[in-house]
């Protein structure tokens, strides 16, 4: 069985949140103009539920067709699909992160590195699903998670900004146990696996590539949607309370994080990543805006 390395999932996992939270410092420092995401108004609990719903099902949905592209075309067309979306994310967001980062300081090559930076993650995330390049994938990763939990936490405002994790949270715990993640992941298994009875964990890690979806730290899997909502929380901890809340947020939520792979890793069970780690965040960010103010 692979060697389980959790200090370096743990670092990576940090890592990942640091760099959301200079990115956000970035946005921030340039006043970069973002219309707040509130399509339901953002006055009231309902109203942040309603639009933390309107998050959660276009995942729900997106997940579903991947199972039924699947289940018709096999998995070249999930391959194809898993390199071609998240190149639709790099194309959009990390041009404005990039060329706003460098721009603090170096305002005239901005623009070109901008360009060049984008150029090449693109080619990474293309190249490293395709040929199934770890280290290349686990990279891309890092970036992309940082950027865009960055960007949930510059467009969302209280209660939204507290509603969204914990909508994903509570979803988590869903598609993980008896939603489509659960199914898309038992399909994929038997598309990859189709004449070996009862694979066994080794097996199941290595013939699932899901690019940038998901990343090997460690010999844990991790999803590229749970760093996203780690370095959001942390990111929004930021933009709350300044360092010293960046730092509690970190502490609260990494021992959540510590806490499920100790779960994982004692009980040899399948776990959503989001639950434990986000509901201690964003306990720590209401305590932030409501009680410490």
């Amino acid at each position: 069985m692979e060697k389980q390395n959790f200090p370096l999932l743990f670092m990576f996992s940090i890592g990942v949140q640091l760099l959301a939270v200079f990115f956000y410092y970035s946005l921030a420092a340039a006043q970069v103009e973002a219309p707040p995401y509130e399509p339901f108004g953002n006055a009231t609990a309902a109203q942040a539920g309603l639009n933390a719903a309107s998050l959660v099902f276009p995942a729900f949905v997106s997940v579903l067709v991947l199972i039924t592209l699947l289940k018709i075309f096999g998995l070249r067309i999930f391959t194809f699909l898993i390199s071609i979306l998240p190149l639709l994310i790099v194309v959009i967001i990390n041009p404005l992160f990039i060329s706003v980062a460098v721009g603090n300081y170096f305002p005239d090559v901005a623009d070109a590195v901008a360009l060049a930076s984008t150029a090449v993650l693109a080619a990474a995330v293309f190249y490293s699903t395709v040929r199934h390049v770890r280290w290349l994938s686990v990279a891309a990763t890092f970036l992309i998670s940082a950027e865009v939990g960055a960007f949930f936490a510059y467009v969302l405002q209280p209660p939204t900004l507290f509603a969204v994790p914990l909508a994903f949270a509570i979803y988590d715990i869903y598609a993980v146990f008896a939603g489509p993640l659960k199914t898309l992941m038992s399909q994929l298994t038997r598309s990859n696996l189709p004449k070996v009875r009862n694979p066994n964990l080794r097996q199941v890690k290595r013939s699932l590539n899901l690019g940038v979806l998901a990343a090997n730290i460690g010999g844990f899997m991790i999803g590229t949607g749970d760093l996203v909502f780690y370095s959001m929380t942390v990111a929004a901890a930021f933009a709350l309370a300044g360092l010293t809340g960046t730092v509690a947020t970190i502490v609260a939520l990494n021992a959540g994080v510590a806490l499920t792979f100790y779960i994982l890793v004692r009980y040899k069970r399948i776990l959503p990543g989001l639950p434990i780690p986000i509901f201690l965040g964003v306990l720590v960010l209401l305590a932030l805006k409501y009680v410490f103010v």
